[in-house]
């Protein structure tokens, strides 16, 4: 949408009622520009839950669901296959409108495979690692494998560091399609567990570089996201140096530029949970500016004894004390939990709770509203949420739970597509505010045209 044009304005004074009159004229003319806009049908809020995962009538788990920039939804899980076997990584997507038949991805062998996390890259192709045994069995190794070509290629071993066990995989993209992944594992001698990152930014993959040098014991469950300029801040649960409780731990390799491993510019291991008994699950977004926001699993003097979702942020320049996002959920509430931004850096998480349900709760600037549920196919142990936002602020989420006979655990997908990205763009000397705004299907939006001195809307 581009707004009027802005005309020189050689009557124009700077009085007070001049100016009124001005501004009476300037959301004149925004009102008249946006009704342009097409109106367009309401919709539900959340859609009634779909299963995805229709390759096999029993127990599917773990889903991750990212979206791709046409807005199509793709989800990769662990789960048995028709046979009831051992656990597969499998594949959908909605492209098509409908939910396509699930693929399998962990095609190095038919032994255990779990803990699948994916990105999709400028031109929808989906990059997904995972956790598993290779094909002569052996120790669990971290796998990657891309559908870029077409098909999807050979699963390839990236924790080369060690022949040991490695767990949790995470993945990100950076605006060159680089893939850049950290998991836990163990080191080359074995001992404890750390946190290690590799990268093919340099077209091969790096070798792995442990980035939780804060301690030798062990450290877990780590997330990787990446800045506007490629850089990657990484969190994790992890010891101190002394072995007391686990703490939540942030690094960044922003200031190397991005490189990661082919730099080795990682920054020193800072502590963000403060005056937490043991902390655990973090999971990181980054904003439009660069800065991280942080929910976790933990304990604050707000909670109660229980176990909460609590959020922390550096966009203020330093970490902030944690905020209380959910109570009252039980002991375990809030035990695993997603969070993502919108383009308008507003924020989304989604959790599970001691009440078997999918919840999830936004805050569109103006604090975060009290969580709804989503998992209404059934009341019967739902758990393990993921989700993604589209730029207008449409969240979608899948998740595993019971069916409504409470047979088997599902992949279950629900969306809310009710908003729409409106942008505005002043052509002349002049400015709109806002330059972008998220506007509900059916509902009104009002832009301000702000001429230069010496100009008026024409």
């Amino acid at each position: 949408m581009r707004a009027s044009e802005f005309v020189r304005d050689s009557g124009m004074r700077a009085s007070s009622r001049g100016l009124v009159s001005l501004a009476a004229a300037v959301m004149l003319s925004a009102l008249l520009v946006l009704a342009w806009l097409p109106a367009l049908p309401a919709s539900p809020d959340w859609t009634d839950p779909v299963d995805v995962s229709t390759q096999s009538e029993y127990d599917q788990y773990e889903p991750c669901l990212v979206l791709d920039p046409d807005g199509t939804s793709h989800v990769v899980w662990e789960g048995y296959d028709e046979y009831e076997e051992d656990w597969s990584i499998w594949y959908a997507d909605n492209a098509g409108g409908e939910w396509s038949d699930p693929v399998l991805v962990s095609t190095q062998s038919e032994d255990d495979q779990a803990n699948p996390r994916i990105v999709v890259d400028a031109h929808g192709a989906a990059h997904v690692v995972w956790k598993g045994y290779g094909p002569d069995g052996g120790y669990e190794k971290i796998w990657y494998a891309d559908n870029a070509g077409g098909d999807w290629s050979d699963p390839l071993d990236i924790s080369i560091q060690s022949e040991y066990d490695q767990d949790n995989p995470q993945i990100a993209l950076d605006a060159a399609g680089a893939a850049h992944v950290v998991w836990e594992g163990y080191g080359p001698d074995g001992g404890y567990e750390k946190i290690w990152y590799a990268d093919n930014a340099g077209g091969d993959w790096s070798d792995p570089l442990d980035i939780s040098i804060q301690s030798e014991y062990d450290q877990n469950n780590p997330q990787i996201a990446l800045d506007p300029q490629g850089g990657a801040h990484v969190v994790w649960e992890g010891y101190d140096e002394y072995e007391e409780d686990w703490s939540i731990w942030y690094s960044s390799n922003a200031g190397a530029g991005g490189l990661g491993a082919l730099a080795d510019g990682w920054s020193d291991p800072e502590m963000i949970s403060p005056d937490d008994d043991w902390p655990y699950y973090p999971v990181i977004a980054i904003d439009s500016a660069g800065g991280a926001h942080v929910i976790y699993h933990g304990h604050t003097e707000l909670s109660q004894g229980n176990c909460s979702c609590l959020y922390v942020t550096d966009a203020g320049g330093e970490w902030s004390y944690p905020v209380l996002l959910s109570d009252g959920y039980g002991q375990n509430g809030s035990y695993l939990m997603q969070l993502a931004l919108d383009a308008l850096d507003h924020l989304y998480v989604a959790f599970d709770a001691d009440d078997g349900m999918i919840h999830y709760t936004t805050d569109q600037g103006s604090g975060w509203t009290d969580p709804v549920v989503v998992s209404t196919q059934s009341d019967n142990y739902n758990r393990a949420p993921s989700m993604a936002v589209d730029r207008a602020g449409n969240p979608r989420v899948a998740w595993g739970g019971y069916d409504p006979a409470g047979d088997y655990e599902k992949i279950w997908y629900a969306e809310d597509i009710t908003r729409r990205l409106v942008t505005a763009e002043a052509v002349g000397a002049g400015a709109v505010d806002p330059e972008a705004q998220i506007v509900p299907i059916g509902g009104d939006a009002a832009v301000a045209l702000l001429p230069d001195a010496g100009f008026r809307v024409g």
